[in-house]
């Protein structure tokens, strides 16, 4: 009998209310009922463009916002039904590592304060030996030295800072880490660092990861299974290798291709798609740019559905496509 997945996220939506400064305020919707389990000791990879609601999610999943419908289930208990001391708690188990290496430290403080302050806020830690003891022992772990804890975070590069970042972070022995983007800001050589990094935590420590970011290479050199997200919704979901080799989703065709074909000046080349009128808003997201799209699609939504083992697609064209 399978487990049960330790996160859990039902149907989950995210709207905002948008006031411009011209014009009548409107919901924006980031999150449209989205749904995805990741298992115990996984890696799950999101990819999508920039704004697509990859960050929601995460805030989400931590926790940080709460949505306009939708539960996200950590080890079978809903986040959102907890008392707050019941949810502060429940935080020492999953923790959070963000994009920006360079602004998530504070640099008033030194590393040694900084990586052991989730346990002053979480886990009620007093003994100053203990702490210490702590967080040279995560320090190593993660590449560094027990000295470095006496430095400040300018006197790290960025390699350094994000490593310092992924220690805070599983200083309380979480279950679940959330990484938004945890290398985009880092250079090629630091980033495998970083990755390779992640992949002996998992495998050491047996920690599960949401690993969010926009590079399919980077997303499919370290996650066992992927979502691809458009416009607040799951498009495609699957094992990272057979999704990169073999999308079945048009929009998931798209992103590669986008990533495979750059100019000499770094800017994407994209193969002409059609621009077509949005349509109903009742149908497929992806309309108005898909190139395979029909009459049906601009008045049914496709759900996301099992096509072959493993693999899921919202595609009401899926069945023609070789598999």
């Amino acid at each position: 009998m399978k487990k049960a997945p330790l996160l859990d996220v039902r149907h989950l939506t995210r709207d905002y209310l948008s006031r411009p400064l011209l014009g009548k305020p409107h919901t924006q919707r980031a999150l449209d009922s989205l749904s995805l389990s990741v298992d115990a000791q996984e890696i799950f990879g999101i990819v999508g463009e920039s704004g697509c609601g990859k960050s929601t999610l995460a805030r989400l999943v931590m926790a940080l916002d709460r949505p306009t419908s939708g539960q996200v289930l950590f080890d079978g208990e809903d986040l959102f039904s907890l008392k707050d001391k019941q949810l502060k708690q429940k935080r020492r188990d999953f923790q959070m590592v963000f994009q920006d290496p360079f602004g998530s430290l504070d640099p008033r403080q030194k590393i040694g304060r900084i990586v052991a302050e989730p346990l002053h806020v979480l886990a009620s830690k007093t003994d100053k030996a203990e702490i210490d003891a702590r967080v040279a022992t995560m320090l190593e772990s993660v590449g560094l030295e027990a000295r470095h804890a006496a430095r400040y975070p300018h006197e790290f590069s960025g390699g350094q800072r994000q490593r310092i970042a992924i220690a805070r972070a599983l200083i309380t022995g979480p279950r679940l880490v959330v990484a938004d983007e945890p290398v985009s800001a880092l250079d090629l050589s630091v980033q495998a660092q970083v990755l390779n990094l992640l992949q002996d935590l998992r495998e050491k420590r047996g920690v599960t990861f949401l690993f969010i970011s926009h590079n399919l290479a980077v997303v499919n050199s370290i996650a066992d299974r992927v979502g691809v997200m458009y416009r607040g919704r799951l498009v495609e979901q699957g094992p990272a290798h057979a999704v990169f080799k073999q999308p079945l989703h048009p929009y998931t065709n798209v992103l590669i291709d986008a990533e495979l074909n750059v100019d000499r000046f770094g800017r994407q080349a994209r193969k002409g798609l059609p621009n077509r009128p949005a349509g109903t808003g009742q149908g497929c997201a992806f309309y108005a740019h898909c190139p395979i799209a029909t009459e049906r699609c601009t008045l049914e939504r496709p759900e996301l559905h099992r096509v072959t083992p493993g693999r899921m697609v919202a595609c009401h064209r899926v069945d023609e496509m070789p598999q």
